[in-house]
């Protein structure tokens, strides 16, 4: 087994650190300027903000917990590439403040979620995060060697679980080795835990998040609980 060991680890709970859990999506400096006011396409609010397709104010209300976050751009141009349409006092403010108009990030579609960050940035509210699930995922615990040997895997399965299973209900736990089926390589080196509630979920998220692991930052993030049902890990 790796040194140090995970029962190391979950003793040392003097080492956890302290500070911000949260921190804003910055907006990209090196971003093109798009134009500040263009008409409004047929079913779109005149005084909405648009970026890549989606409306901001609607994503800030799903980062936030109180809409379903889309999945694909809503709103297209006549050419029916994603629009990009910012036009309300806030982020007209928050772009006078940079020097310039609020822009679009050059380069690949960001996700909803990127936008949403974005734009709470930009109005001075802070990164939205995805809201608490009973799927909590710690990064930074497993190293390559833990994966290698069945024997050393079960020794960290039995580990992690035992030692998670005090902060509530352990429900579930994957540690995936490979990437295969709906496993994708990303999954690789992250453990996921299913708690019987969100309340347990937060009570292991408030006490793994932080601690050190050796020279490692222990981080967590929660996971949607129908992909970790259809064992879509990433």
């Amino acid at each position: 087994m790796r040194q140090p060991c995970l029962t190391y680890f979950f003793e040392n709970v003097g080492a956890k650190v302290a500070g911000d859990r949260g921190g804003a999506t910055a907006i990209p400096a090196d971003i093109s300027t798009v134009a500040a006011i263009t008409p409004a396409p047929n079913g779109i609010p005149p005084n909405a903000n648009i970026v890549h397709g989606y409306d901001i104010e609607a994503l800030v209300d799903a980062a936030m917990g109180q809409g379903t976050m889309p999945t694909a751009p809503v709103y297209l141009d006549s050419f029916g590439m994603p629009l990009t349409r910012l036009v309300a006092a806030p982020l007209a403010a928050a772009a006078a403040s940079m020097g310039g108009a609020v822009a679009a990030p050059a380069g690949p579609v960001p996700s909803a979620l990127d936008i949403a960050n974005a734009a709470l940035a930009a109005i001075g509210g802070g990164a939205a995060t995805p809201p608490a699930t009973r799927v909590l995922v710690l990064s930074n615990m497993v190293m390559v060697e833990d994966l290698v040997s069945d024997a050393d895997y079960q020794g960290l399965q039995e580990e992690v679980r035992e030692e998670c299973a005090k902060f509530g209900q352990l429900r579930g736990m994957q540690i995936p080795r490979r990437a295969e089926g709906n496993i994708q390589q990303s999954a690789i080196l992250k453990i996921f835990l299913e708690y019987a509630s969100v309340q347990d979920a937060q009570a292991a998220e408030r006490e793994l998040k932080g601690r050190r692991f050796g020279d490692n930052v222990v981080q967590t993030s929660f996971f949607p609980e129908a992909d970790y049902s259809a064992g879509k890990l990433s």
